[in-house]
């Protein structure tokens, strides 16, 4: 599995530069996504892009490979006591530069043995909006799968808008794609 997930990220930030180029918005004009294994590996490429911003990430029924072990980051910074929050030298606080968000996706990258480009300090997942739709009664990914990925994105400091789908299995409906569409106007607007 990760030797294909490994392959698969590349080749969509691949596909994210090429895109990128097409865009008077670069970067900032891409939305990557997909249904069930393309939610999973579009979240993980999204999560390690190492550029600008995407306009969105978007993901219908999927889930987030590796939650765990990025859960297991968040635990460890809590029980861990730090603080997350350090004094500068005028005795205000200040947010760490070592983020969780961060962190997590900085073992991520080493679970898949991924080079870092280096063009950002901060991860772009973290000004990046991410829709996931999932639908109640899907037999192919659980819902609570879906919606424990979308907690633990959350938890890493990205900003998800959640949808469950009322009797919905593994797949979209109208109601999710008119969801998606309000979203990439209102929450991934070009202009934000």
């Amino acid at each position: 599995m990760i030797t294909g997930l490994q392959q698969t990220v590349a080749y969509l930030h691949e596909l994210i530069r090429a895109e990128a180029r097409e865009l008077d918005a670069g970067e900032r004009g891409v939305v990557l996504g997909g249904l069930s294994q393309g939610c999973a590996a579009s979240l993980v490429a999204g999560l390690l892009w190492d550029g600008e911003r995407l306009r969105g990430l978007v993901g219908m029924c999927g889930w987030l490979p590796f939650m765990r072990e990025m859960e297991r980051v968040v635990v460890d910074e809590e029980e861990g006591g730090e603080d997350v929050f350090e004094r500068n030298e005028n005795g205000q606080e200040e947010k760490r530069v070592s983020e969780v968000g961060a962190v997590a996706m900085s073992v991520l990258r080493e679970m898949l043995d991924l080079e870092a480009e280096g063009r950002s300090s901060r991860p772009a997942v973290l000004s990046t909006p991410v829709f996931l739709g999932h639908g109640s009664v899907d037999e192919k990914v659980s819902i609570q799968l879906g919606k424990a990925s979308a907690e633990t994105l959350m938890s890493l400091g990205v900003d998800v808008e959640w949808h469950t789908y009322e009797g919905l299995g593994h797949w979209f409906s109208d109601e999710m794609i008119a969801d998606m569409a309000h979203f990439l106007d209102e929450k991934a607007s070009m202009e934000k």
